[in-house]
């Protein structure tokens, strides 16, 4: 992989400023054929091109696994990040980030927590030293997309490594009221007592919005993967993704719903 930073890009060449100025020189798009690794998580490709200010930029990723969770972002020559997409996958709990628990064991060589404290811990964690930590765009970075807690957050248990203890985990107070975990940054959403079940009905419908059997075959990627390690879980996420849920009917009508950019119509098939 020798594409990872802008000084390292693969040039693609000139882009037109509109449909109507393309020629020999400066082209209305550019098409890219490669793959990312499916076994490391932090690959990364980067290309540039040249465009007029003001110039608007579509990408359209096709051709590619149901399972590829691609993040795009648009970068100058110095890595600053000028735009970036939203996930590629359905996010249904975005209401959810760090997570936040109980410790009920603690391991050896920690000394800086206790059974008992509740605690904030983030997913990820970035080297802080790379080319990326140090423009601020932490989420590039090797280290931060290789991180990971034990098994995921959403198993009733976690494991946190002690990178994440070391750099990522916060000791939270006994009461921390939802303006102040609001305004600290722990929560990004505060509904009031008397909202809560529009705000409910409203998450209910947003998810009510996807095929009934693939949030059933999701459901059973995380239920199947808790406990596992890391690899075997892997290995078996993959194989539904790949093996079952790319059978369903409602999955190829995702995928031409995205093709010709329109809503899927969903058969729960």
């Amino acid at each position: 992989d020798r594409t990872r930073t802008p000084q390292e890009a693969q040039f693609l060449g000139s882009l037109a400023p509109n449909q109507k100025s393309g020629d020999d020189t400066r082209r209305l798009g550019f098409q890219v054929d490669g793959s990312i690794a499916f076994n490391n998580p932090a690959d990364v490709d980067v290309y540039s091109f040249n465009a007029d200010s003001g110039t608007e930029v579509w990408v359209d990723i096709d051709r590619s696994s149901y399972s590829l969770d691609s993040m795009l972002e648009l970068v100058d020559a110095d890595s600053n990040v000028l735009a970036r997409s939203t996930d590629a996958i359905p996010n249904v709990t975005d209401d959810v980030h760090e997570l936040t628990g109980t410790i009920v064991e603690r391991g050896k060589a920690v000394s800086d927590f206790a059974v008992g404290q509740r605690v904030i811990v983030a997913h990820h964690v970035p080297c802080g030293e790379c080319h990326y930590c140090r423009h601020a765009n932490y989420s590039m970075c090797a280290a931060f997309k290789a991180s990971n807690i034990d098994p995921c957050g959403f198993a009733e248990y976690i494991r946190v490594p002690a990178q994440h203890v070391r750099h990522t985990t916060l000791l939270l107070p006994d009461a921390l009221s939802a303006e102040e975990g609001l305004r600290l940054g722990f929560v990004n959403r505060v509904v009031p007592e008397n909202e809560l079940k529009a705000a409910v009905e409203d998450i209910v419908a947003r998810i009510g919005e996807f095929s009934g059997p693939v949030l059933e075959m999701t459901k059973s990627v995380i239920s199947s993967s808790l406990g596992l390690p890391w690899a075997e879980a892997m290995r078996r996420s993959s194989d539904i993704y790949l093996n079952q849920l790319m059978a369903l009917e409602d999955v190829q009508e995702g995928l031409r719903a995205v093709l010709e950019k329109r809503k899927p119509v969903w058969k729960n098939k």
